[in-house]
C-alpha cells in the first residue's frame, strides 16, 4: 500500500488513526474512488500472472 495513494497505512492497534482513515474514505467519495482506481492499477501493473511470469522469466534469463 502506498500511503494516501492506494490506501492508508496506520500503526497496529492505533484506533484513532484507523477511525480517521475510515472516516476519510466514508466522507470523500471522489478520493475513495481515486484510491480504488490507483490500487487496482498498481495490482494490474505488478501482480497479474502475465506480469509475474515476465519478471520471473527475465530473472531466469539473467541467471543463465
Amino acid at each position: 500500500v502506498e500511503d494516501g495513494k492506494t490506501g492508508f497505512l496506520v500503526e497496529p492497534a492505533n484506533r484513532r488513526d484507523l477511525v480517521l482513515a475510515i472516516s476519510r474514505l466514508l466522507t470523500r467519495p471522489d478520493e475513495r474512488a481515486a484510491i480504488g482506481r490507483a490500487a487496482r492499477d498498481r495490482m494490474l501493473a505488478n501482480y497479474r500472472w502475465d506480469t509475474a511470469i515476465d519478471k520471473l522469466e527475465a530473472l531466469y534469463r539473467s541467471l543463465v
